[in-house]
């Protein structure tokens, strides 16, 4: 059985203000959120991972499920094993682009 220790509520403030209240890997907002956004832990404490605030990100409930405690994925092109987008050390605008009417994110192709 794991023990899950709960972030103090000031770390908890410090990593929403950093994020803007957004979801930190696909930007919705949490104001028009209907569950309650969570604090993700980007190397999973499973594998390493620590509460420090450098390894904590903002995540709305879609984005937390997907990403669940994985780090990399298979590049379905190349069918390598690639890192997940990690806002601690990548650029979202460098990653992704929004959809004109603003509805979609598209990878932004290199």
């Amino acid at each position: 059985m794991s023990f899950r220790r709960k972030l103090s509520a000031e770390i908890q403030q410090q990593v929403r203000i950093r994020a803007n209240f957004l979801c930190e890997f696909c930007h919705a907002s949490k104001q028009w959120q209907y569950v309650q956004f969570t604090i993700d832990h980007l190397l999973p404490i499973a594998q390493g991972g620590t509460d420090s605030l450098d390894n904590l990100a903002l995540a709305c409930f879609h984005c937390n499920r997907r990403k669940t405690d994985q780090t990399n994925a298979i590049d379905p092109k190349t069918e390598q094993s690639v890192s997940l987008f990690n806002p601690r050390r990548d650029r979202w605008n460098e990653h992704f682009i929004w959809s004109i009417d603003g509805l979609i994110i598209h990878p932004r192709l290199n």
